[in-house]
């Protein structure tokens, strides 16, 4: 507080001192009600999917008492809205004092548990990963006998050691067999858990790309949209001018699309007639205007295709820009937004439906595919992709009749 002197401008500030007594239980009882009163006047159903939210906040009101920490009170508060069978709908704890994140570094490769002795036998070297280069080579098969000097195995005390060198350059004594004698030394920077992750993504991806270029000669072009982000956005924009260019078809993949908001800015473009070529002199004629697309189009979708990664492909369809191959979308589709509540509690909110042309609600309701194929777990670890197959051969030319 400040006292402000009217004829000068001046403040003074105003020192006080105050006892204080943190009462959580009221505390959460004020954020159970206003998380409440926040879905009350904000849900985008007036009906609450046919339940009586009041009953609810009535049923789980009395169990607060017995909830003691953070976690457990955004568990009541998730289990009371998840009786609205309603998505994006999640509650986060509020963050406690002092608790800090722990993250194990990756190794650069994968692990053999079939191998029970001495050290880890090497399961996969992913390219990209730091293994795969010939300075600091690591082959399948070989064996990690030692990190750092200090001999390993294959259990659950791994992390202990790796966890203390998160960012840090380590030593691995590498050999063709499990036994110190004539072993070498590897050098390398471990890897975070998000750096593994878009490694195998990144690898993933690529290889798709090239099975759909090898099968169909260069002439279907292939692009994955990982989320509906504005990051995303700007890669579907980058990429889908390299990709697209000399192309006579394309495959646009939405499976494990984590959800986002730019699907209606992607069928404004992907609706786009050509009227025209821009033509330089040293360039690669362009089609005008830019990102424009009359030709066969195959959305690929699967279980994994979450909210606006559902409605892209619904839309795309319901323009005849495309046929749907895959498996159906779980209707996990509402607009939302974020609350923050009183005691730091985090939740999000449905503020509106997505409905269909036909007037059916996508929540709950998902996208069917044109043409249903399940890629088994089988065929996923071995790297089999049968929906992608069946988009390409859907995409080849027909052979037309031979006439006498």
């Amino acid at each position: 507080m400040y006292a402000l002197k009217l004829d000068t401008g001046s403040a003074t500030k105003i020192t006080f001192k105050a006892n204080w007594v943190k009462d959580v239980f009221a505390q959460r009882t004020a954020a159970f009600h206003q998380f409440w009163k926040t879905y009350d006047h904000r849900f985008y159903d007036a009906n609450f999917h046919g339940r009586d939210w009041k009953v609810l906040r009535d049923k789980y009101l009395p169990r607060l008492e017995s909830v003691d920490t953070n976690d457990e009170f955004a568990a009541l508060l998730q289990m009371m809205v998840g009786e609205l069978e309603a998505s994006h709908t999640e509650v986060s704890p509020a963050p406690s004092s002092g608790s800090t994140s722990i993250s194990t570094p990756h190794l650069g490769f994968t692990i053999d548990y079939n191998h029970d002795g001495v050290g880890l036998k090497v399961k996969e070297v992913p390219p990209r990963s730091p293994g795969a280069f010939k300075k600091t080579e690591i082959k399948p098969g070989e064996f990690i006998l030692a990190i750092d000097k200090q001999r390993v195995s294959g259990n659950e005390h791994l992390w202990e050691m790796l966890n203390p060198k998160k960012g840090a350059y380590v030593e691995f004594t590498v050999n063709s067999k499990p036994e110190m004698k004539d072993a070498r030394t590897v050098k390398y920077k471990l890897m975070t858990s998000s750096e593994w992750k878009a490694m195998q993504y990144r690898n993933w991806i690529t290889d798709l790309r090239r099975r759909v270029e090898a099968k169909t000669g260069g002439k279907t072009g292939y692009l994955h949209l990982a989320a509906m982000g504005s990051s995303d956005r700007v890669k579907f924009e980058r990429e889908a001018y390299e990709y697209i260019q000399g192309k006579d078809s394309m495959i646009f993949d939405v499976r494990f699309n984590r959800g986002g908001n730019i699907s209606d800015t992607l069928i404004d473009w992907l609706e786009r007639k050509p009227h025209g070529i821009y033509k330089s002199r040293d360039l690669e004629p362009e089609v005008a205007p830019a990102k424009a697309w009359d030709k066969p189009v195959i959305v690929l979708l699967n279980e994994h295709s979450y909210s606006n990664g559902e409605m892209f492909p619904y839309a795309m369809r319901q323009r005849q820009l495309a046929q749907l191959v895959g498996m159906p979308t779980p209707g996990y589709v509402i607009w939302t937004s974020s609350l923050t509540l009183t005691d730091g509690t985090k939740g999000r909110i449905p503020g509106a439906g997505v409905f269909r042309m036909d007037g059916t609600n996508m929540e709950n309701n998902g996208e069917n595919p044109d043409v249903q194929i399940w890629m088994t777990p089988e065929e996923r670890l071995s790297g089999k992709d049968p929906q992608l197959a069946k988009a390409i051969e859907l995409l080849q030319p027909k052979p037309t009749n031979a006439q006498p």
